[in-house]
């Protein structure tokens, strides 16, 4: 096929890639078509982080797989050579006889970066690269600098309140606030993401296992906080259930070594100055530099107002998901899901935008994304 067909159809998988538009980080918005005698056979795209990729999507649309020998498969971004939250995508490209692989780009992630295309190449398959590259970028253009620069897991931060801002009542009793189906849903959100981050009092006071109760695969738990507050690890489900856990504290840990003797505890210290009133902070970015953060791309935050303040004043939350209920609990005392110092004037207000609204029960659902400076 000549240049212009190759164009004409690399604008079709643009088009269908932006439909996975703030679904997709820190996984990359990628469409794909295949063609097979100057016909689409099969489309499809990367429908959110998590989810079968683009390729996947198209070969999977295409009913009858032996149509597939032979055909021509476009897509905006290298295919992916290795294992991640699915397999990978080469895989079953060779696996269907499809002859020419076009794509618009290289995928930058050191794990292809080439090797899907040197892949495919080994195996028979012709490839042509550079269809509309400057475009393709341009739409992925947040995918292409966090591999580049910051590699950062994408952090959303999930709240449950009632309508009035609650997480508990003045006594401190949260138990619940959402309905039964907020909840399941919640468990089941907890699957999408490597890992759930919560601060040192909400283990204190809730003793919660922060898994998945049993919709699907756990995530690691994050606890962050000063360790030495637990007296007696075995008290708590984080300790004793069998999941991994990761413990950043500011403290120096005295009870490290007795934590760590059981394998799927991990804890990392961090020593920072302290602030002006006192009090010892973590400092997100430096935590999350730590290597063993290499292999976490998503992070759940559900931790109480300290600790969400102190993901948002980072600046590294990404999305936030709040589950309203139609509750009023009042009270100048009770925890609202955002504390910390705060802003001084309304012009320096953290900005949001939302995404999606929806009913879940009696609940409101709200998905929305944090505006970047």
């Amino acid at each position: 096929m000549n240049k212009k067909t190759d164009q004409k159809y690399i604008n079709m998988c643009l088009k269908l890639a932006k439909k996975g538009v703030r679904k997709t980080f820190p996984n990359p918005m990628v469409g794909c078509i295949i063609v097979k005698n100057n016909k689409i056979i099969g489309n499809g795209y990367h429908k959110s982080f998590g989810k079968p990729h683009a390729e996947i999507e198209a070969i999977n649309s295409v009913k009858n797989k032996t149509t597939l020998n032979g055909s021509t498969l476009y897509v905006n971004l290298e295919p992916c050579v290795h294992w991640g939250k699915t397999p990978p995508c080469v895989e079953s490209i060779i696996k269907y006889g499809i002859k020419k692989v076009v794509c618009s780009t290289l995928d930058p992630n050191p794990l292809v970066n080439g090797n899907g295309i040197k892949k495919l190449r080994l195996s028979g398959i012709k490839c042509k690269v550079g269809i509309l590259a400057k475009k393709a970028m341009k739409l992925n253009k947040k995918y292409f600098e966090w591999i580049k620069n910051t590699k950062k897991p994408r952090i959303t931060i999930k709240i449950a309140t009632t309508l009035d801002g609650k997480i508990s009542t003045y006594t401190g009793n949260s138990k619940w606030i959402s309905s039964e189906k907020s909840r399941i849903y919640s468990y089941k959100l907890r699957t999408k993401y490597d890992a759930i981050l919560v601060g040192i009092n909400t283990v204190l006071h809730d003793d919660p296992s922060l898994t998945s109760h049993g919709y699907g695969k756990n995530p690691i738990r994050i606890v962050l906080g000063n360790i030495n507050k637990i007296k007696n690890p075995s008290k708590y489900k984080v300790f004793n259930d069998g999941n991994q856990t990761i413990f950043i504290t500011y403290s120096k840990p005295k009870i490290k070594a007795l934590l760590e003797k059981n394998k799927n505890i991990k804890v990392i210290e961090f020593i920072n100055k302290r602030t002006k009133n006192n009090n010892e902070k973590i400092n997100l970015k430096q935590a999350m530099s730590h290597p063993i953060f290499s292999s976490i791309t998503s992070i759940l935050v559900e931790g109480g107002g300290e600790t969400i303040w102190n993901v948002i004043k980072s600046g590294l939350a990404d999305d936030f998901i709040v589950f309203m209920s139609p509750k009023i609990f009042g009270g100048k005392d009770a925890k609202t899901f955002v504390e910390g110092v705060g802003v001084a004037t309304p012009k320096n207000a953290i900005r949001l935008t939302f995404d999606k609204i929806k009913r879940l029960g009696n609940d409101l659902v709200i998905n929305g994304m944090f505006v970047r400076s």
